[in-house]
């Protein structure tokens, strides 16, 4: 099997043109396509660009909501994660904990492993050790480290038992060992581009 290498050019699945792009129009060209085709991820990336001012766009949180809530609607968990740190931070939009959690619940609905985790920190905090313990062997068993540790930390001071230690560790090594392939990598590099 051929190794992948960083350093290779390779096509976006999309347009067929190499995917490294280091011209900021090309680069916003080629997002608003995807967005033209409905794309949600495009949506949620172009969000981010704006929410850190990069690829020549003026930082603007305001802008950035409004393509994180527009690719939420179409289904984007991450977009759902983008608006629930939002929340979190205060950045275009005053500081809410309780919308914060709500978005935080629907990424995690839809698969969203950080927004899990951070479902288990918010519940914990709150006094709900079970929840926050059920939350964390969720992402733990989809190959979150950090929910790992607070699982480990939960059956040394007994929120969690060795049954359910034991089988959230191989549910976590088998979830790594499945995300750990050439194509993946691949894939990883590929949207580390947005």
């Amino acid at each position: 099997m051929k190794e992948f290498s960083n350093q290779e050019v390779y096509n976006c699945p999309f347009c067929r043109m190499p995917a490294t792009i280091d011209d900021d129009a090309e680069y916003l060209r080629r997002i608003h396509a995807r967005i033209d085709a409905g794309d949600a991820e495009a949506m949620n990336c172009l969000g981010c660009k704006y929410s850190d001012g990069e690829k020549g766009l003026t930082k603007n949180h305001q802008k950035a909501m409004e393509w994180w809530n527009k690719a939420a609607k179409l289904g984007s968990s991450t977009a759902n994660r983008n608006i629930a740190a939002a929340y979190y931070d205060g950045r275009g939009v005053p500081k809410d904990p309780k919308k914060e959690k709500y978005y935080h619940e629907i990424a995690a609905m839809a698969r969203h492993v950080s927004s899990r985790s951070v479902l288990g920190t918010i519940e914990y905090n709150e006094g709900h050790f079970d929840r926050a313990y059920k939350h964390w062997v969720m992402a733990a068993k989809a190959g979150c480290t950090d929910s790992l540790k607070e699982v480990q930390e939960g059956f040394e001071n007994r929120f969690v038992t060795k049954e359910q230690y034991e089988e959230t560790l191989v549910a976590f090594k088998d979830s790594v060992d499945e995300m750990q392939s050439v194509q993946r990598d691949h894939a990883v590099a590929f949207t580390s581009l947005c």
